[in-house]
């Protein structure tokens, strides 16, 4: 008999700073899918749903559930009321599934609404006592999440994506979905350890193909190799977000097969790379560019020239554009 996975995500980065709330009327203008809509509209893109469809569909002895999955462009804190209706959509849709024997799940990882600041975590743990503590869950984050520890412990294993700029969301998804099969086959007990770092890596540093982040990514990747890791996230961190898990850090996952092993290869990693990053810390520091400097060199510059918010999204927050 087929294991039936599910697939489910409630996915919003939301920027604490903003006065103007978001509404169901915000997710249900995006995306609001249910079951086979979410196969018609990720089936082959480049999204981590379309991983997770990749893997699950081509797997013989798995079948793909899909469940619901809600989306809003970036923005306010979302609504208490649309927040709980979105749960109860979720876990109607769920029940109506019938048994399940893994499940993917898509948060974002940075979703706040009002009454829950720690949104992802608050909806993870209830699927987590929903499904009981046997059932594997396994999925994605956005790598500008601020992953909680309710986030880590109510999952087995959680990939976020490695770019930013995101290039790489459906690979995440190839991976969370993977992990997943090779759990519910026994080849892998996954243990996932989050470190949450004491510093927030500047948005203006935050981009993976340069350093410092190039750096760190390639020095976490050696460590996490050396060990065997099943997987390695850098997690940026979303600093426009006023809640308590804001910040940088890691997620490690470690087969788990042999425990006392897995415990003190993750402990080792852990402060390895904490060290790392505490010793260059002035590195992830924004570089600030004042006007009179950006004025200074206008002349010399190729037009049009735009000057823009630097934030990650400024669509989820203010922005102005000027031209010259």
């Amino acid at each position: 008999m087929k294991k039936r996975i599910a697939l489910m995500g409630l996915y919003h980065e939301t920027n604490t700073f903003i006065d103007m709330p978001t509404t169901l009327e915000d997710f249900q203008n995006n995306f609001w899918l249910v079951g086979d809509q979410i196969l018609a509209e990720y089936a082959g893109a480049h999204h981590e749903i379309s991983g997770v469809i990749e893997v699950i569909t081509a797997t013989e002895d798995m079948e793909l559930v899909p469940v619901f999955y809600a989306m809003a462009t970036p923005g306010g804190m979302i609504d208490k009321q649309a927040f709980e209706t979105l749960l109860a959509e979720l876990w109607h849709n769920l029940d109506r599934c019938g048994p399940i024997d893994g499940c993917v799940v898509v948060p974002h990882g940075a979703g706040v609404a009002d009454g829950y600041p720690d949104m992802d975590g608050h909806w993870l743990t209830e699927l987590r006592r929903k499904l009981g503590p046997q059932i594997p869950i396994t999925g994605t984050l956005d790598p500008h999440a601020n992953v909680s520890p309710a986030m880590a412990e109510a999952t087995n294993a959680l990939v976020a994506y490695a770019s930013n700029p995101h290039v790489d969301q459906r690979i995440a998804g190839l991976k969370a979905a993977q992990l997943l099969v090779r759990t519910l086959r026994g080849e892998i007990n996954p243990r996932q350890k989050l470190v949450q770092l004491p510093l927030a890596i500047s948005i203006e540093q935050q981009y993976t193909s340069q350093d410092p982040c190039k750096s760190l990514i390639a020095t976490m990747n050696q460590v996490a190799g050396e060990k065997n890791f099943v997987s390695a996230s850098l997690l940026l961190g979303f600093p426009y977000a006023d809640v308590a898990e804001m910040g940088s850090g890691f997620l490690f996952i470690a087969d788990a097969q042999d425990a006392d092993k897995a415990t003190d290869d993750l402990e080792e990693v852990t402060h390895r790379l904490s060290d790392y990053v505490l010793d260059r810390r002035a590195s992830f520091n924004g570089v600030k560019t004042s006007i009179e400097q950006v004025y200074a060199v206008l002349p010399g510059l190729a037009k049009p020239v735009l000057l823009l918010d630097m934030g990650d999204n400024v669509g989820g927050g203010g922005q102005e554009i000027v031209r010259f």
